[in-house]
């Protein structure tokens, strides 16, 4: 099988002789093999060759749509995909990357309350699905990954593509949801949204959210508030005036947009104006910019993080005085602080299937699309200033 794998010393090759993937033979749960039809590179990836979840060896990537060839039923003989419906060779598929271990107390009680009839959303499920002790993760922690022409995945992980979506969109499916985590996490603020379930449109009459960061995990979660509040305005703060317009450029039929260039001045400006701000510059001084942002007893979302590679030295001093400031105001302002990973797919699945202005953004922001023999090219395109995304063919036919 050919693919791309992370090697000891080597970094990421590409491999022609690599064992195809086996579906278990013995396990409780049903498994699929997927051939890989199209996968995405992510900054998830770029910092997997900086080392990020050190010791990984294998195929790695986690962003893809692809083509079950085959099924596994396992023992219980089920085999329902992610949203309850039956999964089926020829099936075209996207996966969730987090696959629990189904025995610990948390994947126990997530299992008990899904009998019981929780939704997706429930914290209890969320937990398991986020949060098990003992998850392995596609391509990032002991489960091999997209970069390849096959992989395997839970049938439990996996949700069917609607014709109406090509693959350049399904390819989203996994960082889209990422973007609908933040809907999900803040449904439940009574005060600010209405209680509504995040799988449907949010009821954000009066709500003001700010997101930080224009790139393309900023991007993805400005676009998916826009679709999933009813109203409301979502205002993106970012510093090219470029990919800002790939959302302004679009009619919103939900939150209203508003672009401001992300200046020190436009912060001050704009300080405690917003309900809930979303944190997703993976810069320094990004927490503190959106702890200034929020108004007291607001919602402070950190959708990305900051490697020690992107401290500078020089800087570090006056970043670590503006981190304990942040962390004062937090307290003073009584701010609530949420971190926010991985996300549901149903309704990114039903953003990519109904929304035409989410599809024309997603669609501008592919850059590059290569064939797996040129992964080092498509590598070098990912890392380039101002990428957004590049996405490689896994077949030449």
């Amino acid at each position: 099988m050919k693919g791309v794998a992370l090697r000891p010393g080597r970094g990421a090759c590409v491999e022609h002789d690599l064992d195809a993937p086996r579906l278990p033979e013995d396990d409780d749960n049903a498994w699929a093999l997927v051939r890989v039809l199209r996968a995405g590179i992510c900054g998830t990836d770029l910092e997997m060759l900086e080392g990020y979840k050190g010791g990984f060896e294998g195929v790695f990537g986690h962003e893809f749509v692809g083509e079950v060839i085959e099924i596994n039923p396992g023992k219980a003989g089920q085999i329902a995909g992610g949203d309850g419906g039956e999964i089926t060779v020829g099936d075209r598929v996207v996966g969730e990357i987090n696959l629990p271990c189904g025995k610990c107390a948390i994947c126990s009680r997530a299992a008990q309350a899904t009998a019981a009839g929780a939704s997706a959303g429930d914290q209890v499920v969320v937990a398991a699905r986020n949060h098990c002790p003992h998850r392995k993760c596609l391509g990032i922690v002991g489960h091999g990954g997209v970069f390849a022409e096959q992989l395997t995945l839970p049938v439990a992980n996996l949700f069917r593509v609607d014709d109406s979506i090509p693959d350049e969109l399904a390819c989203f499916a996994e960082p889209l949801a990422a973007g609908c985590r933040v809907a999900e996490q803040l449904a439940p603020d009574v005060a600010a949204f209405g209680k509504e379930d995040a799988s449907d449109t949010l009821d954000g009459e009066g709500v003001n959210i700010a997101v930080i960061g224009d790139g393309r995990l900023g991007l993805l979660v400005a676009a998916a508030l826009l679709e999933q509040l009813a109203s409301g305005t979502v205002t993106l703060f970012g510093r090219h005036e470029t990919k800002m317009s790939i959302l302004s450029s679009q009619k919103w039929s939900g939150a209203r947009l508003q672009v401001v260039q992300s200046t020190p001045e436009a912060i001050t400006s704009n300080a405690s104006s917003f309900d809930v701000c979303v944190e997703a510059t993976a810069t320094p001084g990004g927490f503190a910019a959106a702890v200034q942002l929020t108004r007291p007893l607001g919602t402070v979302v950190l959708k990305s993080t900051c490697s020690a590679s992107k401290m500078d030295p020089a800087g570090l001093e006056a970043t670590l005085a503006s981190s304990n400031d942040a962390r004062s105001s937090v307290v003073v302002k009584e701010l609530r602080v949420l971190g926010s990973r991985c996300g549901p797919f149903a309704p990114a699945l039903r953003l990519l299937r109904e929304s035409t202005p989410l599809r024309a953004v997603l669609l501008r922001m592919v850059d590059h699309v290569l064939y797996l023999d040129d992964f080092h090219d498509a590598l070098t395109k990912a890392k380039a200033r101002g990428a957004l995304k590049v996405q490689l063919l896994l077949h030449e036919n």
